[in-house]
């Protein structure tokens, strides 16, 4: 028989696919069966979810509370990083560092190759079309 506290409720809505999956993982250590349902990602197996859709994290009707309580227990014992005080030493390597926004020239090249490519493609399947 169905019970109340079986049913599926919305715990939190993560901005991302992956902030989900950690929340799933945080619950699934403490013993809670939760679940990110991403429909974008079940129709196409890639996510096309964004901050304003969010994906919901779901979990038992009678884990709810269970579940809550854990992740602000998780939230209230993790570990602020000051990345100000982090020092990654020296770097080990020699290579020049590239100019931000700057794209290399054989990427633009090939990008120019690729429209052009792409462009004959659309020529061609027009002229197929009307002939």
């Amino acid at each position: 028989m169905h019970e109340p506290s079986d049913d599926l409720v919305v715990l939190r809505t993560a901005p991302t696919l992956f902030e989900a999956k950690l929340i799933v993982a945080v619950l699934a250590d403490a013993e809670i069966d939760a679940t990110a349902r991403d429909h974008a990602m079940d129709a196409f197996g890639f996510s096309l979810s964004t901050a304003a859709n969010g994906i919901p994290v779901l979990v038992r009707a009678g884990d709810l509370d269970r579940a809550r309580s854990e992740l602000e227990r998780r939230w209230r014992e993790s570990v602020d990083i000051d990345w100000d005080q982090l020092d990654p030493g020296e770097r080990e390597d020699d290579l020049p560092f590239h100019a931000p926004g700057r794209i290399p020239p054989l990427a633009r090249i090939a990008i120019v190759v690729t429209a052009f490519a792409v462009a004959l493609a659309c020529l061609a399947m027009a002229s197929s079309v009307f002939w």
